[in-house]
């Protein structure tokens, strides 16, 4: 009887471990959602608009901090009806992750600088744009009529000055952003796996203590 307590407590434990990583994690994405969808956007002056990408990661990310309090508080307070609400509306939303995930995946190229082409032409590179990626022009100071006489951004600065092809970055925005967007796509990757598995162990968890409450084991 012992070890079902002990067993017991240490499931409880786990419970809540868990359902507050998975707190922090909505929090990690409530933030990243309202920062892209407030500032990112609007201060490079982007054409194309990641609000929508934005505020769904924002919500997603209040929905899985309720989900994360609700689920501890299922398991401190041993209510086994809240530990299987957590784990059934933690359930709809690993299915709505793994499903935006490999929807990324497989619609990848869709969101690719190819698209970006369409919007900016090798004169019209926005100046924030070439600052933030350190880059000039579309393909590099030669997208440029005269490569001596670049955009002060060329250089990495707002204000009028001299910008020539020898001090200038001599990358790309194409490529810059390419680039960018791709290490920004494997981190993001890389979290929402995290996220996936730690949603997964709190929902095999939450239920398996939910059960053992109302088979009476917690002696």
């Amino acid at each position: 009887m012992a070890e079902l307590s002990c067993g017991y407590k240490c499931l409880k434990i786990l419970v809540g471990i868990f359902n507050l990583l998975a707190f922090l994690a909505g929090l990690i994405f409530l933030i990243i959602g309202a920062v892209f969808y407030s500032n990112v956007s609007t201060s490079l002056n982007l054409d194309f608009n990641i609000k929508p990408f934005a505020l769904i990661v924002l919500i997603l990310g209040c929905i899985i901090m309720v989900l994360g309090f609700l689920g501890c508080c299922g398991a401190f307070k041993e209510v086994p009806c809240l530990l299987i609400t957590f784990a059934t509306l933690m359930s709809i939303i690993f299915v709505i992750l793994f499903a935006g995930g490999v929807a990324a995946l497989v619609f990848k190229k869709e969101f690719t600088i190819e698209k970006m082409k369409e919007k900016f032409t090798k004169n019209e590179i926005p100046g924030p744009v070439e600052i933030a990626f350190k880059c000039c022009g579309l393909e590099g100071p030669s997208s440029y009529p005269d490569p001596n006489k670049l955009p002060s951004s060329c250089c990495g600065r707002i204000e009028a000055t001299t910008c020539t092809q020898a001090n200038s970055f001599q990358i790309g925005c194409r490529t810059a952003i390419s680039d960018s967007f791709s290490k920004i796509l494997i981190g993001i990757g890389t979290a929402v796996l995290i996220l996936l598995i730690i949603i997964l162990t709190a929902i095999i968890m939450a239920s398996c203590l939910a059960a053992r409450i109302r088979e009476g084991e917690t002696m």
